[in-house]
């Protein structure tokens, strides 16, 4: 807990946004740890370290949500009161959202607060919270320089958001008629979009939403947000739910998002790994750009590698990595004096790495050690060793071999010293 307090301050973006508070969420783990061991005399502490960070920067909703559920579950009293150290805590969580803060997450986390007390609180109480958060959803502005878009699926049919507010506010619509009928259809009249929300209602099946940033977003913007939102749900689910994810894989119209999405698939379907990375070859040769071919290729890098093709997973990364220092290259004798991780091309090359480290240690630390251009080399060893750090740098076997791999095809290259 002490450690809490201790942590740098975070830091706000040249817009005076903050997008998130590390210290808020490690509170969820240490506050959560510190209560088994200290309930029901560490409340006082869980109390001010959570009033400290909420003045200093995000209140840890979540995480004090666990402890008030904690004491409310084992303590509730017959008459549905809540025990007074639980109200106590509970008032300061919506006397911190109340004041507001500049932290982007904070009303998704008071949100969700709210939904996970919701069976607990008693109706006076949760309408309160409910109340607060409505009101200030309510007069939410995105800042001019970002412009949201998602899309809410329902069993009812399909809404767009062009604010997140709205949205969260139609998330809370069910949790505000409980509490208050009246106020929930006043929301419906006086909203728009939540009016239209409202007539395609019913139990969300799926949602997508991106944050663009920049002073304008065209449509073909915004739809390429919500593609690289799917491709990044496709990655979410893939491990647990693979043939949904390799169905909801087809509906990324985007070439490159595809790929890669499909590539996150193979993973864990092993049997049709072989023909996904013969679908990601195919959409190779179709690259306009040079940023475009290099994403595909670490696409079927991976692929390959889940496939069971050691030469054709070989070839794909030496390919990937000649492109990928061109380009960096390229964009470094463009830009002068720009960072090395603003970089596009970087960006790829570091997740060969990452996927190098995890699948073919030997190889992908060859790689990195031919690659020319020392301050590339050096940025990208930094990534090689923490990857290989944090793999614990075991050999994964690939899928269709026994997990053997010859001098020939597991890359039997000199490793140099930069």
């Amino acid at each position: 807990m002490a450690l809490l307090r201790s942590m740098d301050l975070p830091v706000e973006l040249d817009n005076g946004v903050f997008p998130e508070d590390l210290r808020s969420d490690a509170a969820r783990t240490i506050f959560k740890n510190y209560w088994l061991q200290k309930k029901p005399l560490g409340l006082d502490e869980v109390r001010s370290t959570a009033a400290y960070l909420g003045q200093t920067g995000q209140y840890p909703y979540m995480a004090v949500g666990s402890i008030l559920t904690n004491i409310i579950s084992h303590q509730k009293k017959a008459n549905s009161e809540i025990p007074g150290s639980a109200s106590s805590i509970l008032f300061d969580a919506y006397a911190s959202y109340q004041r507001g803060s500049k932290f982007r997450s904070e009303d998704e986390e008071f949100v969700d607060f709210l939904e996970s007390l919701r069976t607990l609180l008693p109706p006076a109480l949760l309408k309160s919270g409910v109340e607060i958060a409505v009101e200030r959803l309510t007069l939410q502005k995105d800042p001019a320089e970002y412009h949201y878009i998602s899309r809410v699926q329902t069993q009812k049919g399909t809404v767009t958001f062009h604010s997140r507010a709205e949205e969260l506010l139609f998330e809370l619509l069910p949790l505000v008629r409980q509490v208050d009928a009246a106020l929930a259809d006043k929301l419906l009249e006086n909203n728009q979009a939540l009016k239209q929300a409202g007539a395609a209602g019913g139990t969300v099946v799926a949602s997508e939403g991106a944050m663009i940033v920049g002073s304008s977003a065209s449509p073909e913007k915004q739809e390429l947000a919500l593609q690289s939102s799917r491709a990044q749900e496709v990655r979410e689910i893939a491990s647990d739910h693979p043939e949904q994810a390799l169905a909801l894989s087809q509906t990324i119209s985007d070439p490159v998002l595809r790929a890669a999405a499909m590539a996150d698939v193979a993973q864990s379907r092993p049997t049709q790994a072989g023909e996904i990375r013969s679908a990601i070859a195919k959409i190779v040769p179709a690259m306009h750009t040079g940023e475009e071919r290099l994403r595909v290729l670490s696409a079927l890098a991976e692929a390959s590698w889940a496939a069971g093709d050691i030469a054709g997973f070989h070839d794909a990364l030496a390919k990937a990595f000649s492109l990928g220092e061109e380009l960096f290259e390229e964009d470094m004798d463009a830009h002068p004096g720009q960072a090395t991780y603003a970089v596009e091309s970087y960006g790829t090359l570091v997740e060969l790495v990452k996927t190098g480290a995890r699948v073919d240690p030997t190889t992908i630390t060859a790689m990195v050690n031919q690659v020319d251009n020392i301050q590339l080399e050096a940025f990208l060893l930094a990534q090689l060793a923490d990857a290989l750090y944090s793999s614990g740098a075991e050999l994964a076997k690939p899928s269709g071999t026994d997990g053997k791999q010859t001098a020939e095809n597991a890359g039997d290259h000199p490793v140099r010293t930069p």
